[in-house]
């Protein structure tokens, strides 16, 4: 019975691994960890538009979704800090994060095929009314349900000219970054990410692809070393977690 129960068991975790994988988010093409907060800063409101030849107020981050599965996509998007001025264009629509929808913008129903659609376009807006002319913050919560699988990420998004200088999160082009309590990579293959402890003791592993995410949210706080090693490079590093 044991033997059943341990059988049953593994089974089961292997199924809920292999589900795990089939949902992808990428901000400005790196991949954002499921459970993960990123930030991204502008030194400016405002973006220049192509078709109108002019400058757009708001803030227009490059966030896209990919499945490794067929079937519909459920996706919400909520304002946590209960700003009407979202708005999530998905699939021809646009929904706004309205006080009367609870803050949130859903889009269901999709009816995504990975080998037709690829990866989607997600167009989050801030669509700021007063351009160029303060800072300001926006936390955003993107859930995405999809075949009993869940993908859920935080998304801070600001005009903050220091903090856009200083802050390099995903949009990285270095070959590991640290940032948000995730290691990112984004290399040319596949890699196997290792954490040490500072006395050299192996205290996480994970295969990851080319443009992969480790979390880091169990270990605790402290100094730490990495590597990043595919099968031509090998890369290291040094993280503190506060």
């Amino acid at each position: 019975m044991n033997k059943l129960y341990t059988l049953l068991t593994a089974l089961l975790c292997a199924t809920a691994s292999l589900t795990a994988q089939n949902i992808t988010v990428k901000l400005n093409g790196q991949n954002i960890a499921n459970g993960s907060t990123v930030e991204k800063y502008y030194a400016e409101d405002k973006t220049w538009d192509e078709e109108l030849e002019d400058y757009n107020p708001g803030l227009y981050p490059e966030i896209v979704f990919s499945s490794a599965a067929n079937g519909n996509v459920t996706a919400v998007l909520t304002s946590l800090d209960k700003s009407e001025d979202i708005g999530f264009c998905w699939g021809g629509e646009c929904s706004m994060t309205f006080a009367a929808n609870g803050y949130k913008a859903t889009k269901a129903d999709i009816a995504y095929n990975k080998k037709l659609h690829g990866e989607q376009n997600l167009e989050i807006e801030v669509i700021h009314d007063t351009p160029w002319t303060e800072n300001y913050t926006r936390e955003l919560e993107l859930t995405i349900t999809q075949k009993g699988e869940t993908f859920t990420c935080r998304i801070i998004l600001g005009v903050d000219p220091e903090k856009a200088a200083s802050i390099n999160n995903v949009a990285s082009k270095k070959p590991v970054v640290f940032a948000n309590n995730a290691l990112c990579t984004n290399l040319d293959e596949p890699a196997v990410v290792t954490v040490y402890s500072i006395t050299g003791a192996d205290v996480l592993s994970k295969n990851v692809n080319a443009s992969g995410a480790v979390l880091l949210n169990n270990l605790p706080k402290g100094v730490y070393l990495y590597r990043a090693k595919t099968s031509k490079k090998s890369y290291t590093g040094k993280i503190v977690l506060r």
